[in-house]
């Protein structure tokens, strides 16, 4: 049996966590689905439109993943079976996510059993070194999440820290959200 993965975010914004958990699963799986997903409780900072560029852009990384958008009226864990996924990853970010994650593992098990839930999570370390391709250069990936992110734009020096935070075609809408009134 080929393994298929879907993996879920909204992508509001996209972060070095959401990247690294597509690159270990391009890694891993023959091929991925990347599911922009819409959750009807949340307030997203980001337009749609928004949203989809930077999750198109994180898809388009990797040869084997493939972008779509979950319709509003339907169920991730579903999607996935229908696209033939027996993988469904949930990327975890602390022990809040974590306890949602446990929720909805559980209903999506109910809802669809053939699909199974792997969680994935970024190393513990706030930077992890990555060796580049020449195996001589190095770089530090920092991985924080989308609300943090969010949280300090506009901050002083915000923009040098926000690069080291998110994959590069992220900081124009980060841009754009820091000329927005605030509210």
């Amino acid at each position: 049996m080929s393994q298929i993965a879907a993996y879920g975010l909204s992508g509001d914004p996209v972060t070095n966590e959401h990247r690294w958990v597509l690159e270990y699963a391009s890694e891993i799986y023959e091929k991925v689905f990347l599911v922009m997903t819409a959750n009807t409780t949340k307030k997203y900072t980001f337009p749609p439109l928004d949203r989809i560029t930077m999750c198109r852009h994180l898809a388009n990384e990797f040869s084997n993943v493939e972008f779509l958008v979950l319709s509003d009226d339907d169920f991730l864990a579903r999607k996935a079976a229908d696209l033939g996924a027996n993988v469904l990853l949930r990327g975890l970010h602390n022990n809040t996510t974590k306890e949602y994650e446990d929720n909805m593992y559980l209903f999506n098990k109910w809802l669809v059993p053939e699909v199974k839930t792997v969680y994935v999570q970024p190393p513990g370390e706030t930077d992890q070194v990555k060796s580049l391709s020449s195996g001589k250069e190095r770089e530090i990936i920092r991985f924080a999440s989308s609300s943090l992110v969010k949280s300090i734009v506009g901050l002083k020096d915000w923009k040098e820290v926000a690069k080291d935070l998110v994959p590069y075609y992220v900081l124009p809408f980060l841009e754009n959200l820091s000329k927005r009134p605030k509210d």
